[in-house]
């Protein structure tokens, strides 16, 4: 499993807009959870055309605690491990999530998420672009400034 860098080698976002793979065969996939270096890890699981698969780790306390929105993706967000604390506009509780339970956020819906327990959480994160071949599009609410203090990495 390849780590790196994102804020020096600008490959996170690379890595999550490009495709890695157009096989019509089926993709075997092992998730091993990583060693935390930061108070987030993405493992990306697999990227096709139309849809991608991570897995995040996050330390307590931690997660993705900007809100913002994308306006090109509709996303389904499985707890393995842990626990989630999903909000909306005005720091509205969207859910708060243990293992084997999910949210699903659809486009131009804006949220943020923080772990809430006093063990790492594990998140399956599964989208899909309403239009194959497109990058990522993220917008930042409320004046939000982009902060990469993670890692990424692929399996």
């Amino acid at each position: 499993m390849a780590s790196f860098d994102p804020i020096s080698s600008g490959k996170a976002k690379a890595i999550l807009d490009t495709p890695t793979e157009f096989s019509s065969d089926a993709k075997v996939i092992r998730y091993t959870k990583p060693a935390m270096q930061r108070p987030k890890h993405i493992v990306l699981l697999c990227r096709t055309s139309s849809m991608f698969s991570t897995v995040q780790v996050i330390s307590p306390g931690g997660g993705e605690n900007k809100l913002h929105s994308h306006s090109n993706l509709d996303g389904f967000w499985f707890v393995l491990r842990g626990r989630v604390r999903f909000y909306t506009t005005d720091d509205e509780v969207i859910a708060e999530l243990g293992p084997e339970e999910a949210v699903s956020i659809p486009h131009n819906y804006p949220y943020w998420f923080e772990n809430i327990g006093e063990t790492d959480v594990e998140l399956l994160q599964v989208e899909s672009l309403l239009n194959a071949g497109e990058t990522v599009q993220r917008t930042l609410h409320a004046g939000e400034e982009v902060e990469e203090n993670f890692d990424v990495s692929e399996v």
